[in-house]
């Protein structure tokens, strides 16, 4: 574990698209701690699956257009993509298997997993999973996790 990752806040989809939506609830919180993070000079990151849960919801709730727009910008965007492998699949499995009482979407899972690996030591997120996970994984949370 690096302590460049330590140093990381893992992104979530709620988090993308509250950033996305001037009328999400989170929309002011989201850019105001994204600014804070950007003058922090904190690495951020997320997986190919939680930036295909937030292209499919941009795309349903906000149109095509923005959907194409913000996934074409995400390479600009300073967020590191990290992308999910056999090894991810397997962990998430088991997180699933071990923590039935929490329902983590697959997305999450393999999100945690990630994390793991890499030794993440922040999450991003206004889904209550990711603060279930911190808990249990003794890492911080941004936003809170309240949905």
């Amino acid at each position: 574990m690096s302590i460049l990752w330590r140093r990381a806040v893992l992104v979530d989809s709620s988090t993308f698209f509250a950033l996305l939506d001037a009328d999400d609830a989170n929309h002011a919180l989201a850019r105001t701690a994204f600014e804070q993070l950007a003058g922090e000079n904190r690495p951020l990151a997320s997986t190919n699956l939680l930036v295909a849960e937030v292209y499919a919801l941009t795309q349903r709730r906000l149109g095509p257009p923005v959907a194409r727009a913000w996934l074409n910008a995400l390479p600009a965007s300073q967020v590191s993509l990290l992308h999910a492998g056999e090894a991810h699949h397997m962990r998430a499995v088991a997180l699933i298997n071990k923590y039935p009482d929490y329902s983590f979407s697959y997305a999450d899972a393999v999100a945690f997993a990630i994390a793991d690996e890499r030794g993440i030591g922040t999450f991003f997120s206004f889904d209550r999973h990711f603060a279930q996970y911190a808990g249990i994984s003794g890492r911080g949370v941004l936003g809170g996790g309240r949905g």
